[in-house]
């Protein structure tokens, strides 16, 4: 996936900056969905400050390229906040990575690789409850990304914003009902039904029903 454009600086600001009264008022209105970090969401908050420094970009140039406050990124890095579907969704485009890039380590290249229950990420979205498990072990040169979901009842991710560079999503539903709109095209989906779209425009997911819902997402950049 191409990385977006953005200025180079050779030092880092201080952070945090001090925050007047007004600002800081201002910065937790625009980040209201954030929530108490937890484990998994603290070692996701290093290796979003990891990924952001090896792209050479300051916090005010993450912040820019991803409409996400400086603020909610310093507080996502320090593992104080642990970031929403939508936030996350949108630093993971402008930083041109991957939802599982930033929960786990790379694996060395080699041609089976096992993956126990245990060490499989989750990352718990506090505010809604959605859960997302990693699947897929992260390969040099490689950027899919295989997750098996779950979303409570009544619960909405939120939008998600359109990446990048084209990308191919595939959903399988294990169980329940899935509500997925890409642009203007809105689908339900039960159990056993499966969808593919571009995700190159934005794309949101909803759980209308009463019970939780279970499904599988492969994410995977458009080759050729």
């Amino acid at each position: 996936m191409k990385a977006k454009t953005v200025a180079r600086h050779a030092t880092e600001p201080t952070e945090p900056r001090e925050q007047t009264a007004q600002s800081a008022q201002s910065a937790q209105s625009a980040d209201a969905d954030e929530a108490p970090a937890s484990s998994a969401a603290g070692a996701l908050g290093g290796e979003l400050r990891r990924q952001r420094k090896l792209k050479g970009m300051s916090l005010d140039e993450l912040a820019s390229a991803s409409s996400v406050s400086r603020a909610m990124i310093s507080k996502i890095e320090r593992g104080q906040s642990s970031p929403s579907t939508s936030i996350l969704s949108k630093l993971v485009d402008a930083l041109d990575t991957t939802v599982a890039r930033l929960l786990g380590q790379e694996t060395p290249p080699q041609d089976v690789v096992l993956m126990r229950a245990d060490q499989q990420v989750v990352l718990v979205d506090a505010e809604t409850g959605f859960s997302r498990r990693v699947l897929s072990p992260i390969l040099p040169g490689r950027g899919l990304d295989f997750v098996m979901a779950e979303m409570p009842p009544k619960s909405d991710t939120g939008p998600l914003v359109a990446h990048t560079m084209p990308v191919e999503e595939y959903i399988y539903v294990l169980s329940g009902s899935l509500v997925v709109t890409v642009g203007a095209t809105r689908a339900v989906l039960n159990a056993s039904d499966a969808m593919y779209y571009r995700a190159d425009v934005p794309h949101r997911f909803e759980n209308e029903g009463r019970t939780a819902c279970k499904y599988l997402i492969v994410i995977s950049p458009v080759r050729g």
